[in-house]
């Protein structure tokens, strides 16, 4: 990553950043998509859509690309330390299909099938490769379906899964039509997607803005201003 953050990017003169930052040894899928004008280039992080916009003109290249260098710096070149699997390059703009295709083979090929979006067509399985677990419960499934509205990507296939282990497992103990509401103040992508609610309604948001958030360890209050209703 550049500067120590750990995002990725892409850069023709303008630079389209990625909104995630994985940890340190961390193995990860990423896309990049070279658009043809000034505003449609795109980043993929696990076969999902990261970012969408800017990153210069982009023309039909003749020669070789450059990976995991940045521009120049004020002493000289940057690079990125990193491992890299393996890397597929495309002349041409791929369909939906063939994108998650790739996605699909990838995953499954480097053992990251958990970290697919858990509503993409090769989440379930990729043929030569077996398969996983998804949900299937309508409730899961409900809840999964508003926070992918609310975040504007579906949870991956580990997260989802370990829903609907909640999910299932309070229907097997009986207790699931007791909980009048609930929220998973985790998992989900954005803080809108944490506050989407498992059961009843959404609570009040009372002055927890983004940074608050973090999809590992939650929402945390300042002891003061910030509450849920």
């Amino acid at each position: 990553g550049h500067t120590n953050t750990n995002g990725f990017r892409i850069f023709n003169g303008t630079n389209l950043s990625s909104t995630v930052f994985p940890a340190n040894n961390e193995w990860h899928m990423m896309g990049f998509l070279a658009g043809t004008t000034s505003a449609n280039s795109k980043l993929y992080y696990n076969g999902s859509v990261n970012a969408t916009g800017n990153a210069g003109t982009q023309t039909p290249k003749t020669g070789g690309y450059t990976l995991a260098e940045w521009v120049a710096g004020a002493s000289g070149p940057e690079y990125t330390p990193m491992r890299m699997g393996e890397w597929i390059g495309l002349n041409r703009e791929p369909t939906t299909a063939e994108r998650q295709k790739i996605e699909g083979y990838l995953a499954w090929k480097w053992g990251l099938q958990a970290q697919l979006p858990y509503d993409h067509p090769y989440a379930k399985s990729f043929p030569g490769f077996g398969s996983q677990t998804v949900p299937t419960d309508a409730d899961t499934l409900t809840y999964l379906a508003a926070v992918k509205a609310a975040d504007g990507t579906g949870v991956e296939v580990g997260v989802a899964n370990a829903v609907d282990a909640f999910v299932t497992g309070c229907k097997s103990d009986g207790i699931w039509d007791s909980i009048k509401a609930s929220c998973i103040l985790a998992g989900a992508r954005t803080l809108a997607g944490a506050l989407v609610p498992l059961r009843g309604t959404a609570p009040t948001n009372n002055n927890f803005t983004a940074s608050d958030y973090n999809r590992e360890t939650g929402l945390v209050g300042d002891g003061s201003t910030t509450y849920l209703d």
